[in-house]
């Protein structure tokens, strides 16, 4: 570099080299005529110039060539009037560098006088990273900008103040004004309504913590009207951390917000038309269980408040032999098919109930079946209605068959009875098995004519309904004691002892001949099948809203192989055929049948050789 001076005759300005290469950038030194006096080695980095290259060089050979003249007229004024320019005030001058690719740099003149005369010094920073960082940034914020002016968003920023700063157009569409009316607005003060603006102060204060969050709230435009906008709100903070405003992003959601009022109405009177309703509605999800439903539900049920949430309902509300119709009704649910059905269910006291049921598929967004929705109508009334007209038709078709059988049986059998006693007691001369016969004959017809008499009664039951209104309020504890002191002879005669415990002052509606016809079958029977010195104990008393009725004796009892048959008709055991031949059978379950006339239930409880006890309940 010294030769490099020494051949330019700048010898005395050498000294500066160790000054220029302590600069952290490039530094060109020139004469008042342009030439290039002194360089230090971070240009040849910035031009591609070895420095010694330089010396005795015009500036110029470092502008591009369309730009030299221009910058040699600035350069002469400069030298005519030098004045210090700092750095970055020279940005959007382009140096040249040796392999001629154009580069922005940034330059800072001052005015040096080493020796008595005046040069002008250079500092050079090669600016290519940062301009194209700037660049980048510049086309990142022009694409945002684009954005912000031409989304469906509303976009501002408020200052510490809670002012308006900045804002895209949509924001003022939004809420009908002009830029210039919105800059530097409070948005407290026209933008809300007053009994909005707690709601909106509560959500500025989040900002101003440094939280951010999403809210809807309510706004105001300029003509009054009332508009709901989601908004998402963000702290803006400064270089040193502080919270100098807000930035917030607001969707327009009035049109929603309105549609879900109208369907919250909707989906209230709706709901309240369900709990008002005599129908009875139910939602069960894909696995058959249920999770919704009216009270109405709960009611035909005989179900509390959530006790059926959750409970399946092909276990919970059918009895056994009915679950496969309402399965085979769930499997149309899942295939997407809607119908209407009778089914019968079971309430949780385990009474049956018949139910009118519109099932119809429930379908998710992707139409897939998620479960179903069932609309259920009581229709015991009804069905046991049917039932009952059903049966007095048969009954009214059988009359005359019943009146029939009636005359053609009991006559002659009557006839036979009359003779074989006339003649048993006239006596009859012949031998000791012709007495026999007729004794047999005369017993084989009394039990013909029981038996033709139950049959008779048990059919005209099977032909008309069993739940005929009853007609007569009369005295239970009388009837029962009267039957006791009838009995009271055969009890004797067979060596029994009789004991009643009857509540006093029982009184029911029902059919006195049917009740003291079921009463007397079940006492008769635990005389017949009693054995010596044996007890029979006959109780009645009042509980709980309910009549209970027990007889209980000592007899031959019953084994549990025929246990679950002692309500069958034509029945006997073993022991009960060896105790009384002429027995029918048929006692037990026309005492059954009267039970369930009158609304009552009948359960036994035996063990062979102990006895047996006879429960029954009637409605008081």
């Amino acid at each position: 570099m010294k030769r490099a001076l020494a051949r330019a005759g700048l010898e005395a300005e050498s000294f500066l080299l160790p000054l220029l290469e302590a600069v952290p950038a490039g530094v060109v030194v020139a004469d008042s005529g342009g030439r290039i006096v002194l360089v230090n080695s971070r240009i040849e980095g910035i031009f591609g110039h070895a420095p010694e290259a330089l010396i005795g060089k015009t500036v110029e050979l470092l502008i591009p060539r369309d730009k030299r003249n221009a910058h040699a007229r600035s350069r002469r004024a400069y030298a005519a009037s030098p004045k210090t320019r700092e750095m970055g005030r020279g940005r959007g001058i382009c140096g040249l560098r040796k392999d001629g690719k154009v580069i922005p740099i940034e330059v800072g003149l001052s005015s040096i006088r080493p020796n008595g005369r005046t040069l002008s010094m250079a500092t050079i920073i090669d600016i290519t990273d940062r301009k194209r960082a700037e660049d980048a940034l510049r086309a990142s914020e022009q694409k945002y900008r684009r954005f912000i002016e031409t989304t469906q968003e509303a976009f501002a920023e408020i200052d510490k103040n809670k002012r308006l700063v900045s804002f895209n157009d949509r924001l003022c569409r939004m809420f009908g004004y002009s830029k210039s009316e919105l800059l530097g607005w409070k948005v407290l003060d026209r933008l809300v309504s007053p009994e909005d603006r707690e709601s909106l102060a509560n959500h500025l204060r989040n900002r101003w913590r440094g939280e951010s969050d999403s809210f809807v709230q309510r706004y105001s435009k300029k003509n009054g009207e009332h508009i709901w906008l989601m908004v998402s709100g963000t702290p803006i903070f400064n270089e040193k951390g502080a919270i100098q405003g807000a930035f917030a992003m607001m969707t327009d959601i009035t049109a929603r917000k309105h549609a879900e009022d109208a369907l919250r109405a909707s989906e209230s009177r709706y709901r309240r038309f369900i709990e008002t309703t005599h129908e009875a509605f139910g939602e069960i999800d894909a696995a058959g269980r249920m999770v919704s439903f009216n009270e109405r539900m709960n009611q035909m049920f005989g179900y509390r408040g959530n006790q059926l949430l959750g409970l399946n309902i092909v276990d919970g509300l059918v009895s056994p032999e009915d679950r496969e119709t309402l399965v085979n009704q769930l499997r149309k649910r899942k295939r997407g098919q809607a119908d209407s059905y009778a089914q019968r269910f079971v309430k949780k006291n385990g009474e049956h109930i018949w139910a009118m049921v519109t099932g119809t598929p429930i379908l998710n967004d992707a139409g897939e079946v998620r479960g179903s929705f069932a609309m259920m109508t009581d229709i015991t009334d009804r069905v046991r209605a049917r039932e009952a007209e059903e049966k007095v038709a048969r009954a009214l078709a059988c009359k005359e068959i019943l009146a029939d059988i009636s005359h053609e049986l009991r006559t002659p059998i009557a006839t036979l009875r009359i003779a074989a006693e006339t003649l048993l007691r006239r006596g009859i001369s012949g031998s000791k098995d012709d007495a026999l016969i007729l004794k047999t004959i005369a017993h084989q017809t009394e039990r013909l004519s029981k038996l033709v008499s139950n049959l008779i009664q048990l059919a005209g039951r099977d032909f008309t309904s069993p739940a005929a209104p009853p007609t007569e309020r009369f005295s239970l504890s009388g009837l029962v004691g009267g039957c006791l002191r009838d009995h009271s002879f055969l009890a004797k005669e067979k060596r029994l002892v009789l004991r009643g415990r009857v509540e006093p002052g029982i009184n029911i509606r029902g059919n006195r001949d049917e009740l003291r016809q079921a009463v007397e079958n079940l006492i008769d029977n635990a005389i017949q099948y009693n054995r010596p010195g044996g007890k029979v104990e006959v109780a009645l008393r009042a509980a709980a809203g309910a009549v209970h009725l027990r007889v209980r004796d000592t007899g031959i009892g019953i084994n549990k192989k025929d246990a679950p048959k002692v309500f069958a008709r034509f029945r006997r055991t073993r022991g009960a055929r060896r105790l009384n031949p002429s027995g029918t059978g048929l006692g037990l379950a026309i005492v059954q049948q009267v039970v369930e006339a009158h609304r009552g239930r009948i359960s036994v409880k035996s063990r062979s050789g102990e006895g047996t006890t006879f429960d029954l309940s009637f409605p008081k």
